[in-house]
């Protein structure tokens, strides 16, 4: 599974090959008719997208490149870091703006001039939509961030058994591509985490602090991009 759209010079990529054991078995619900893997899955995205907020932690390594990104988010905004070529990005989507912050490497890794990053650097910058950093605005908004992380997956069942996950007991699922996703099993049915690796590549994505993450405000001090 592959995390899309991010701008230049970043693809967080993750959750691909992990050989997994186990049997695939379909749940029963009361008296009704059995609940498939894909049942469950989709029934854990739409809880997930509709909570308040939630606190969502993925890493990424391959061939000992590493890419990370630690974000708080709610429907309406949300943001946090993301990390990758030894940088880090700041963002932030309050009230439909995006606010981007980075040193001057950073903004050089994302396709800034060398003047343009001098000028940026350390800043909150207001982005337009227009601007290739605007897609970072997917990673800070929940419903949006759902839809990325779980796009293409397919061929779903679930293996036998439960696990703790994030101090939850959760239903573990598998897809075409081998990873392992893992479902609250008590309570409110919410996506915990996803997780992968090979070909000498892995990651994993949680999901935590639903209804009580700290979803960041607008900064107090940004200015515009640089023409």
């Amino acid at each position: 599974m592959a995390i899309r759209g991010l701008s230049p010079g970043l693809r967080v990529v993750a959750l691909v090959s992990l050989p997994l054991t186990g049997q695939a078995i379909s749940h029963q619900v009361g008296d009704g008719p059995a609940r498939t893997a894909a049942q469950i899955f989709e029934d854990a995205k739409q809880v997930t997208t509709r909570a308040t907020d939630f606190h969502v932690l993925g890493s990424f390594n391959s061939s000992g490149f590493t890419e990370m990104f630690d974000l708080n988010v709610s429907p309406v905004g949300g943001g946090g870091t993301v990390e990758f070529s030894r940088v880090t990005v700041s963002m932030v989507l309050a009230s439909g703006a995006l606010y981007v912050k980075a040193n001057a490497r950073g903004w050089q890794v994302l396709g800034a001039s060398e003047q343009k990053a001098g000028l940026m650097a350390n800043k909150w910058i207001r982005e337009p939509r227009a601007s290739p950093e605007y897609s970072f605005a997917q990673f800070a908004e929940s419903t949006q961030l759902v839809r990325t992380i779980t796009s293409g997956i397919s061929g779903l069942a679930e293996l036998r058994g439960t696990t703790i996950v994030e101090g939850k007991r959760a239903r573990v699922l598998t897809d075409s591509e081998h990873d392992k996703i893992y479902v609250a099993s008590v309570g409110t049915p919410y996506l915990l985490r996803f997780q992968g690796g090979g070909d000498g590549s892995s990651g994993s994505i949680s999901f935590s602090g639903f209804g009580h993450s700290s979803v960041p405000t607008a900064p107090a001090h940004w200015t515009n991009l640089p023409q």
